[in-house]
């Protein structure tokens, strides 16, 4: 609290100190020690970060010498490039904020004290989008800011616009996230909204990869027509030429002083009407939320009541199992997001597959390694997921049965996702077809079984900290899936090489039961 001291109580900076503190808070979790309770980021957590940003400046002092020159007048080539990298940072921005604007709207727990304090709308939500802007930029600044540092020390004042510039790109996302969250809560409400917004901050975050998967993947035709479309347009007195306002942001990233004003201008004038115009809204949003949580508790009994009544108990303890893992994946949407993000990956290369030229073994190795990752993490959240460990250990039926329908519920979706892919190799190759389809399940079936053996209880909202305290497993399980995927691409190129990784991949499988929990 005592950073709080310097600002007036109730102001804007005392109000944005304090969701700052707590964005930090909530980045390192809560770890419990023998005694007492540990919140935020650890010494190692600290000290990590600070190396990371030291070790940035190595490769900063290689190439801001050799890049500063262009600075000045820069050429379309590099202005491209700094578009699309800013496009890509944008996204990965925009995924970031929205998940973010989310969490301050729905996951905080503090709306009703926010609706019962004197504290003004306006400042309440400019401080929440301050804050969401602040944690959305945080990260991107430990990797980028050593190249302004290299650049003042070499006198290149131009580097220093990668400030101005991030944080600029922070607020029109951020701005752009919350403005999306409020417009998804006005059209289909608070529910709906919660599994929305995670769904389309993980297509965010994955859409520029999946474009440029699929157009690299095009006929050459195809590729070909984009390449001479868009040289056309960056002609003079085109789209594209030199003095398109497209190419602003580029050329505030490079330093130049008209253009670096101009697009932080762009930035506080959204982030200003985003706060102006909508501060009402984000109060009856508020109201939204904090009224949902005592309407649940009167239609839940109604509305539940009248949803078990027009259920039927299903027969069959594997079946209920089975229901039950599913029913409560599709509950959360967090996990949703989560998981969906993995399957974005996987998209592009059940697209490419089915081309004449492709390389049939990469793309097999590359969904052999995707599909056995989604696989351990589907079982980590039925397993250590699991909240009512205790009442299936006393419940009335073999807890080796109910492991294995555990197990099945994992592999199931993922194995009914490469069905059509392994329908179209065999159909096409049916003896490498085989063979492929036959390493992709033992894919699959190996990286369940070793989460299933090493997985430690835990909750699901700890899905992104799933590999903390089990680097056992989390190694066993990264040499197991590499080692079934480089099986697929070896036994494609040289034969009967594959079995030097197919050996490999099992004695990691041995040595994972080998040093299972006692209990698993």
């Amino acid at each position: 609290m005592s950073s709080l001291r310097h600002f007036r109580a109730g102001s804007l900076p005392w109000l944005l100190a304090h969701e700052i503190r707590l964005f930090f808070y909530e980045l390192g979790g809560t770890k419990t020690t023998q005694q007492k309770i540990q919140r935020g980021l650890g010494k190692r957590s600290l000290i990590f970060m600070l190396l990371v940003g030291l070790l940035m400046h190595i490769p900063a002092w290689f190439f801001v010498p050799k890049l500063s020159p262009l600075l000045y007048d820069p050429p379309k080539s590099l202005l491209i490039g700094c578009t699309l990298v800013l496009l890509l940072f944008f996204s990965w921005m925009l995924s970031a904020a929205l998940n973010r604007s989310v969490h301050a709207l729905f996951e905080r727990g503090d709306i009703d004290l926010l609706l019962s304090s004197p504290l003004p709308s306006y400042t309440i939500f400019s401080a929440r989008l301050a804050a969401v802007m602040t944690g959305t930029t945080s990260l991107f600044l430990i990797f980028l800011s050593p190249f302004a540092h290299i650049g003042l020390l070499l006198g290149e004042w131009r580097w220093l616009a990668l400030y101005p510039t991030l944080l600029s790109l922070a607020m029109i996302a951020s701005s752009c996230a919350m403005l999306l969250t409020l417009a998804l809560v006005r059209l289909i409400g608070v529910r709906r909204t919660l599994t929305t917004a995670q769904v389309i901050g993980a297509l965010t975050g994955a859409a520029l990869f999946i474009v440029s998967q699929l157009f690299g993947n095009v006929s050459t035709s195809f590729r070909n027509r984009i390449v001479q479309t868009m040289t056309r347009w960056s002609q003079d007195n085109a789209l594209f030429d030199d003095t398109s306002w497209l190419w602003l942001p580029a050329k505030a990233l490079l330093g130049a002083p008209l253009a670096s004003f101009g697009f932080v201008l762009l930035g506080l004038i959204v982030f200003y009407c985003t706060v102006r115009y909508t501060h009402h809204f984000f109060v009856t949003g508020l109201q939204q939320v904090s009224g949902m949580s005592h309407q649940s508790a009167k239609s839940a009994s109604v509305g539940k009541s009248q949803q078990v009544s027009a259920r039927k108990f299903q027969t069959g303890l594997i079946k209920n199992v089975l229901i039950k893992e599913w029913r409560l994946i599709r509950r959360d949407p967090q996990l949703i997001s989560q998981v969906l993000l993995q399957l974005l990956y996987m998209l592009p290369l059940f697209f490419v597959i089915v081309r004449r030229d492709v390389q049939l073994a990469s793309v097999a190795a590359m969904i052999a390694f995707i599909a056995s990752s989604l696989s351990s993490s589907l079982i980590w959240i039925i397993v250590s997921g699991e909240d009512a460990q205790d009442l299936l250990r006393a419940a009335p039926a073999s807890y080796k049965t109910i492991r294995n329908a555990k197990l099945a519920a994992a592999i199931f979706p993922v194995a009914l996702l490469i069905a059509l892919p392994a329908l179209w190799i065999v159909t096409n190759q049916p003896v490498q077809g085989a063979f492929i389809i036959a390493v992709w399940l033992l894919a699959i079936c190996s990286a369940a079984l070793i989460q299933l053996w090493h997985s430690k209880p835990a909750a699901r909202s700890a899905f992104k900290q799933r590999g903390q305290g089990n680097l056992i497993g989390v190694f066993l399980d990264l040499i197991c899936s590499l080692s079934w995927g480089a099986t697929i691409f070896v036994g494609a190129k040289f034969g009967w090489w594959a079995c030097a990784p197919l050996m490999l991949a099992l004695l990691t499988l041995a040595i994972a039961w080998i040093s299972r929990k006692q209990d698993a």
